[in-house]
This record gives C-alpha cells, structure tokens and sequence, in this order.
C-alpha cells in the first residue's frame, strides 16, 4: 500500500514537471508593453512560476515520510533515510528550500548549511511539430496557445551569497535519481 503511494506520488511529480498547453502553460507569460520602443513581449508571471516550482519541491521533499514509514513497514530503520538525506546534497538542498516555504527564509534547521533559494526563473512558450500550431493573443491580452505549445521553465537555485548551487532540473533529476537507489 505504501508503495504504491509513493510511486503515485513520483508519478505525479514527473506529470507537474510536464507543463503543457492543456495545463494552461500560457498561464506563466504576460504581454509586456515597453512604452518608450513601442515594443510589446512576453513576460514571466514570477509568483505563478515560483508556485510550480514550489510545488514540486513541496511533492519531493514529503517522499520523506512516506519512505521511512516503508522501510520500517519492511523492518528497516527509519534512521536509513534520514541518512541518505544527509548524504545527497540535492536532497538536503530540497528540504530546506521545502521549510523554507513553511516556515519562512532562511529556516533555522539547516540540512544544507547554504540557505538555497529558487532565483533566476525564466519560462518560454516553445511550439514544436507540424500542423496546426500557434500563438494568439488576445486584444485583452491573453495568451492562447493551440496545438504543440510547451512551456519551458527554467530557474537556479542560488546560495545565501548568490551563488549557484545547481539548476533546478539538475536537483530535481538528481534528487530523484538518489531517491530510486
């Protein structure tokens, strides 16, 4: 039973880092006017994209629990994956900025010792394939994409001097790598 509800859960983390038209990936840009240039562009809702990335590290960082009530359903300590935390520097990275979200930043226990936060967010409508694929936006301003739009987001996670730790998709991928040995 548990494991079948942490490979839903992991499931579900793979489906919300698939941002794609039917999921509103127009939600994440804006049209921008630049009244001096007379030049209208795309811009990134940050706090819209930060929720997203948020999320998903809100969905890893709770695998926790869910792992140590199965190592200790199959007789293991649950002291086992607290210690694979402790070694994983993606995972430790994750529960901070996890609490960080919770309780506020920087989080007084620090798994890391970086103070990591999500900085740098970019995110691009792409279109791909043949057909029957655009962009209209609306007069109101609305962005609506058909056919195979995908929205790219992209971000960093930075350190307390601002530093680069590594991109999201590096911690999310190797956070999910540690967690599947």
């Amino acid at each position: 039973m548990i494991l079948k509800c942490i490979q839903d859960r992991i499931k579900r983390i793979y489906i919300s880092l698939e941002i794609k038209n039917y999921d509103g990936a127009a939600e994440f840009l804006e049209i921008a006017h630049d009244v001096s240039s007379k030049i209208s562009h795309f811009k990134t809702k940050e706090n819209k994209v930060l929720n997203k990335l948020n999320m998903i590290v809100s969905n890893l960082a709770n695998l926790k629990d869910h792992l140590k009530n199965l190592v200790e359903q199959l007789g293991g300590s649950k002291q086992k994956i607290e210690n694979k935390i402790s070694e994983s520097r993606f995972l430790q990275v994750i529960i901070d900025l996890n609490n960080a979200e919770k309780h506020g930043y920087p989080v007084s226990r620090k798994r890391s010792n970086l103070d990591p936060k999500i900085a740098n967010i970019i995110s691009k409508l792409t279109m791909y394939g043949d057909g029957d694929t655009s962009i209209t936006i609306n007069p109101d301003g609305r962005i609506e994409p058909e056919g195979n739009v995908v929205a790219a987001i992209s971000a960093d996670i930075l350190d307390k001097q601002n530093r680069k730790i590594f991109s999201f998709d590096e911690m999310v991928e190797g956070a999910l790598i540690e967690c599947n040995q």
